[in-house]
């Protein structure tokens, strides 16, 4: 097997491989999903600010008015 390309799926299974043994401690593949969720979680994050700067932006550039804090104001940008 040539080993110049090895698929990251690959990594990741054979890392995950080693919690199959219900002799060993599951501590660790726990932390590692919690990881992931916490990722997953800074994605959504991120995401949902874009979408606000992007809505702003359209705002902006619609002349549209935003409704901030119940009340109804033009967003400028100086």
């Amino acid at each position: 097997m040539d080993n110049t390309f090895v698929p990251r799926s690959y990594f990741c299974l054979n890392y995950l491989s080693k919690f199959s043994d219900p002799n060993n401690n599951n501590e660790e593949f726990i932390q590692l999903l919690t990881h992931i969720d916490n990722i997953n979680d800074n994605i959504e994050n991120i995401n949902d600010n874009i979408n606000t700067v992007n809505n702003v932006r359209r705002s902006y550039y619609t002349g549209v008015e935003s409704n901030i804090s119940g009340q109804t104001r033009k967003i400028l940008f100086l």
